[in-house]
């Protein structure tokens, strides 16, 4: 019996360390070690995982010249909504293929952040300064941020993600539609 208690006991003890080890290469599985940044989307500020946000970086110098915004960017839904006004962005829906027919910005592509692989090809026609938005639902799904890390590591150099993404474009009205995009 005392042998069964010290067994029981080292394999708590192990789990325990396994699970506080396990931290330092997966922070965000445990809210207790997970830093939060806050962004600002429509509905006001929203608190996400830091390793997702990419921040602005400061120099010593005070000047506004010494900000120097990291790749990729939050970028707002007026700013998304004059991107695609003015046709200079290729507007990418993150969310899953069931959800992309069912609805998504008119003219998007759909690449489901899980699947970027299968769409590489794509992306090869498009030079490195091409802006490139990302979206998915809104502030509960963080695919777009996703995939919007992704596209920075391919190489490119101007890409934004939409946090409040596909139900801030609906709520204000902006076009949309169920077609397949080419």
């Amino acid at each position: 019996m005392r042998r069964m208690i010290v067994e029981l006991t080292g394999i708590a003890s192990l789990v325990i360390v396994a699970t506080l080890i396990s931290q330092l290469f997966f922070p965000n599985r445990i809210p207790f070690f997970t830093k939060f940044t806050t962004i600002q989307s429509d509905s006001g500020p929203v608190k996400i995982p830091s390793l997702l946000v990419n921040q602005v970086l400061e120099s010593d110098s005070d000047s506004e010249e010494s900000m120097i915004a990291e790749n990729p960017a939050a970028i707002t839904t007026a700013e998304t909504h004059e991107a695609f006004m003015g046709k200079n962005a290729v507007i990418i829906d993150a969310r899953e293929y069931a959800e992309f027919a069912k609805g998504h910005i008119q003219g998007a592509w759909n690449i489901p952040y899980t699947d970027l692989l299968l769409h590489v090809e794509r992306f090869d026609r498009l030079p490195p300064d091409t802006l490139l938005i990302t979206y998915c639902d809104g502030e509960e799904c963080l695919a777009s941020m996703e995939l919007a890390n992704q596209l920075a590591a391919m190489g490119f150099t101007r890409v934004r993600y939409f946090f409040d993404g596909w139900n801030s474009w609906q709520n204000h009205q902006y076009p949309v539609t169920t077609e397949a995009t080419p």
